[in-house]
């Protein structure tokens, strides 16, 4: 009998199928249709689900021909589940479209990066090289794919903390240095609503809610002042 983990370790793959962590003899990734010969297990392997994107699921794995964390991709079968790249330090399973290309955040010679995917490995290659201590939280909004990272800049002789950037599909840039100094202003909760995109950030005042506008110029401020 196989058993869920729990609602956080399923994921839903379109219209047809459910992908889930469970287990019966061995724990690992399932997926079922809805019924008992559409239910079997794609690999015995720990797994991190991450998103579906036009029905092909994305999730972290060790890859055992490297031993390596890597980023893997499934259309629904055991034929079809196979590894994208293996890195060298860290991977993140959560991927986006942005301008027609699919992103992830992933660390390969100690610095965490902005990566570009069609999903085979030679079409996987580094987007940006801002060498961050982590990225995360990948948020499409206006024409810019946004995201936080803590960026130490060697030259400036400075670490900015936790800060909002944006990526235009060539360069990233941090947005603003909302809270100067090291803890910088811990962006969280990005969310695209509208023209706008929304986010939480901590500074001098305390945690706010902040949001920029694309209805012309992109600005920004804090949406209570």
């Amino acid at each position: 009998m196989t058993t869920a983990v729990g609602p956080v370790n399923t994921l839903r793959g379109g219209d047809r199928l459910l992908y889930f962590l469970g287990s019966s003899d061995t724990f690992g990734l399932w997926r079922s249709d809805g019924t008992a010969a559409g239910t079997f297990r794609l690999s015995s392997l720990p797994t991190r689900l991450g998103t579906v994107i036009d029905d092909i699921l994305y999730f972290t794995m060790t890859d055992t021909a490297t031993t390596r964390l890597a980023l893997w991709r499934s259309d629904g079968t055991v034929e079809g589940t196979r590894v994208v790249r293996a890195f060298s330090y860290y991977v993140y399973p959560e991927v986006v479209r942005f301008k027609g290309a699919l992103y992830f955040a992933a660390s390969q010679d100690g610095g965490m990066e902005l990566w570009r995917t069609d999903g085979t490995a030679a079409g996987t290659v580094q987007a940006t090289a801002i060498g961050a201590f982590n990225l995360s939280q990948l948020t499409v909004a206006g024409d810019r794919l946004f995201f936080t990272a803590n960026v130490n800049d060697i030259d400036a002789e400075r670490n900015f903390g936790d800060e909002l950037y944006a990526f235009d599909g060539t360069t990233a840039e941090r947005v603003a240095d909302i809270n100067p100094g090291f803890d910088g202003s811990t962006p969280g909760h990005l969310t695209a609503a509208g023209n706008a995109l929304y986010f939480t950030a901590t500074n001098r005042w305390g945690a706010e809610l902040w949001a920029i506008w694309f209805d012309g110029p992109p600005r920004m401020r804090a949406a209570g002042r």
